[in-house]
């Protein structure tokens, strides 16, 4: 389920899921951006931040398959 979150007066929405997966059943130019934000392959352990969502946490490699599917389902911008 979505986290909702309101911003500037737009919804915002947080789905934990796979991305590739996700991006792959979106229809094309269906949201306005995409935000990616990759973990590093080593994280700064004496990170509280990182110590509270490690639980959660994918450490995946994008790839140009990602980039394609966000440039297909982003109406306005891709972010890395």
């Amino acid at each position: 389920m979505p986290l909702m979150k309101s911003w500037s007066g737009k919804q915002v929405s947080i789905i934990n899921t796979d991305n590739l997966d996700y991006l792959k059943q979106c229809p094309d130019e269906s949201v306005d951006v995409v935000y990616f934000d990759f973990m590093f392959n080593q994280s700064v352990e004496s990170s509280h931040g990182i110590k509270i969502i490690k639980p959660i946490v994918s450490y995946d490699v994008m790839t140009e398959e990602h980039v394609q599917e966000a440039l297909r389902v982003a109406k306005e911008r891709v972010v890395v």
